[in-house]
């Protein structure tokens, strides 16, 4: 756990209008635990998140959350492209999202967590369809270093003993904005345009209109520090 951070920095190409923001919540070392808790939870929170920030609120066409795993880290990824806000105001709405999604978890199903549970399941089940894919499967258990080749049989048998409370502290614990265990790292990446706007926004307030709160996370400065000042995770190699 630790203190929200945030990396702020323009889009490479001026004449694009899209801003961005990638969210990511840091885990733990890769384990089949929480793999399929990491991924049950972005199998039910895609859905919900496409729907409200996508449908409703019309941020942009790009809304994705994904469960991802760099270096043998899993994280639970958060990503919105858009051409209407800034960087800024996305990272403030997946703030939102995340925190009011806690009640839809909550308010899930016996039947309906069983039904995530089972297609999350199959998914699992399902061959290879080529020997491509299955060699692929297999060199990155070589390549990360861990080795974990009856993970498939490891990852379904984690499933099936998923209790929709296992969920619910897994989200409590170290997804929901502000939880104990939380380890939060927001790039913000905006355009031209919208560092304009941003601007305007400073200009009106001096004017005295209300502007936003700020997102969460001091940004960074200086991006080697950042990563030498952070403790690392044990080897895998």
């Amino acid at each position: 756990a630790g203190a929200p951070a945030a990396r702020e920095m323009s889009a490479r190409n001026e004449a694009d209008k899209n801003s961005a923001i990638d969210v990511a919540l840091q885990l733990e070392v890769d384990s089949p635990r929480v793999a399929v808790l990491s991924e049950l939870f972005v199998q039910l929170a895609q859905r919900a998140a496409h729907h409200q920030l996508r449908s409703v609120e019309q941020l942009g066409y790009i809304v994705f959350c994904l469960a991802c795993n760099t270096h043998s880290v899993r994280r639970v990824m958060l990503l919105i492209q858009s051409s209407v806000k800034d960087a800024a105001h996305l990272d403030r709405r997946v703030d939102v999202f995340m925190a009011g999604y806690g009640e839809q978890l909550r308010s899930l199903s016996e039947e309906e967590f069983a039904e995530a549970v089972q297609e999350l399941l199959k998914s699992k089940l399902e061959k290879d369809k080529t020997i491509f894919e299955e060699a692929a499967r297999w060199w990155n258990e070589i390549d990360s270093g861990n080795r974990m080749f009856d993970r498939r049989e490891r990852e379904v048998a984690e499933i099936r003993r998923l209790r929709r409370e296992d969920l619910l502290q897994f989200y409590e614990e170290r997804l929901r904005p502000g939880a104990p265990q939380e380890r939060r790292l927001a790039t913000r990446v905006f355009s031209a345009e919208h560092r304009v706007a941003a601007s305007g926004a400073a200009a009106a307030e001096e004017d005295g209109d209300a502007p936003e709160a700020p997102p969460r996370g001091a940004n960074i400065d200086c991006i080697y520090a950042f990563k030498r000042a952070l403790p690392l995770f044990e080897s895998l190699k």
